[in-house]
């Protein structure tokens, strides 16, 4: 029985959720042909965030850690750090497609369905930790040439909470706890 028989919340974060993804598109959009239209922005970031959030509360891990990372790629944009490009665009869209796959695949879920993972999953997860290490390397090498990491044999790897909670012999789950 998913989350202790509390259907009725998943199923209303689901039609939220989609609210959310389904604005974030247009917003994706109007970004791609104004990159700094902050509104647009803005509302990508919150959708992003809402389902992290949320997802995160009601336990669903592969959820969660997917809107984290994709919000993790759009607030180095919205802090100035790096523009939106369509690197940026492409990985965000990705994200609120596969972010729409799995809210479909958990509503199948509480009907019963079986609830894997798509396949496509593990690459845009391995393609946002990839973005996300490569827009952290400047910030490692700023604080390495101003001596932050002195006597230190390497530089910290970048943090990732979840993924060993995602994986269970080829078969993926939705939720976990991720304590």
């Amino acid at each position: 029985n998913v989350l202790g028989g509390d259907v009725d919340l998943v199923r209303e974060f689901i039609a939220e959720a989609n609210e959310h993804l389904d604005a974030s598109e247009a917003s994706l959009l109007a970004l791609e042909a104004d990159p700094a239209d902050r509104d647009a922005l803005d509302a990508v970031f919150r959708a992003f965030h809402t389902v992290k959030g949320t997802s995160a509360f009601l336990a669903l891990a592969a959820i969660s850690e997917l809107a984290h990372k994709a919000e993790t790629v759009l607030s180095r944009v919205r802090d100035g750090e790096i523009r939106f490009s369509r690197r940026y665009a492409s990985l965000s869209l990705r994200s609120v497609d596969m972010l729409k796959e799995l809210f479909e695949v958990l509503q199948d879920g509480l009907s019963g369905g079986d609830m894997l993972l798509p396949e496509e999953y593990a690459a845009l997860l391995a393609d946002l930790r990839d973005e996300i290490k490569n827009l952290q390397l400047p910030v490692y090498l700023h604080l390495f040439a101003k001596g932050t990491w002195e006597g230190q044999s390497r530089l910290p790897e970048p943090l990732d909470i979840l993924d060993a909670a995602l994986v269970d012999h080829g078969r993926f789950q939705l939720w976990q706890p991720f304590f």
